[in-house]
């Protein structure tokens, strides 16, 4: 249950104390902003500030919050208060209302789902148009994206690692497991060295091999060094289920791979007659030669998972 603050005057102030509703243009106001008193004689209609209070400082994306908001006194006519977010991602409910006591009022903040990573500081504010009066309050939306590097080899183990060569022509791709739907938006590739064009798609598992084409790069990139490059691509929903990562290069490239006897993993390799790289990945994969070995090949893609408020 929310209390409002009780309304005092400043202690080293010799002031009586006034009635707001005899005198309207004067007020006490709530300790959480600034107490003020104005003379007993003003002839300007009084209009009440606004008090806020958010319950909790901090939400979750999908989350909610509560706002509390009061007058500081009754006012002589309806008043009408607009709550607003400096961020689109937060709905709030009810956006706008018309006070005519000092009771207060209970506005629910939602926290909407955004498309980056990061956490975020929105401020929510209140105002009163008739009065000028503004009060805001900053609210924290913590992020709640699951990130996974799904297939991404471990360079920084103990396992022995290897430098792979992989020509124009030859395709090399990896099966990889979701366990829960996702969203991608990059692939990636980890090269032992510079050097080369490389081009990177996904196809969905038929049969424990590549079947049809889920999602692919735009263009090739260069391999402009050894180590992790992640490409951006068209955002994609992938269903929870089997999928090969596949993998083209030109002239050639040293994609790295890591070597564990506990390992099992799927590849396939296969040529395509496509003279250049940048000719569109095939709607289906077609025929391969695939073993199970334990080798990890420098082929990922980004998963991105909301959690949500929750979760």
């Amino acid at each position: 249950m929310f209390i409002r603050p009780p309304i005092t005057h400043p202690t080293t102030l010799d002031l009586p104390l006034i009635d707001p509703r005899r005198y309207p243009s004067c007020a006490a106001i709530s300790l959480l902003f600034v107490a003020t008193a104005c003379g007993a004689d003003s002839e300007q209609a009084g209009i009440p500030r606004v008090g806020m209070v958010l319950e909790s400082p901090v939400v979750s994306e999908g989350g909610s919050a509560t706002l509390a908001l009061w007058l500081e006194f009754d006012p002589v006519d309806p008043v009408k208060i607009d709550v607003a977010a400096a961020n689109d991602g937060l709905e709030i409910d009810p956006a706008t209302l018309v006070i005519e006591d000092v009771a207060p009022r209970v506005i629910s903040v939602r926290a909407g789902v955004d498309r980056d990573e990061v956490d975020a500081l929105v401020a929510v504010t209140a105002a009163v148009e008739a009065a000028g009066s503004v009060e805001s309050r900053t609210l924290v939306v913590t992020d709640t994206t699951e990130l996974t590097r799904v297939g991404a080899p471990d360079l920084a183990d103990e396992r022995r690692h290897g430098v792979g060569a992989l020509a124009g022509g030859s395709v090399l791709s990896q099966r990889v497991e979701l366990a829960a739907e996702v969203s991608v938006r990059q692939l990636g590739y980890v090269g032992a060295t510079s050097g080369g064009m490389f081009s990177i798609a996904v196809y969905r598992d038929a049969a424990g091999r590549p079947g049809e084409l889920e999602l692919a790069m735009d263009a090739p990139v260069a391999a402009y060094k050894a180590g992790a490059i992640e490409v951006d691509v068209a955002e994609t929903t992938l269903a929870s289920g089997s999928y090969w990562i596949a993998l083209r290069g030109s002239p050639v490239i040293a994609p790295a791979y890591v070597v564990d006897g506990g390992l099992d993993s799927a590849t396939c390799f296969r040529r395509f007659d496509l003279p250049d790289l940048a000719m569109p990945w095939p709607a289906t994969f077609g025929s391969a030669d695939c073993t199970v070995d334990d080798v990890q090949a420098g082929v990922y893609l980004v998963a991105r998972r909301e959690l949500g408020a929750g979760s």
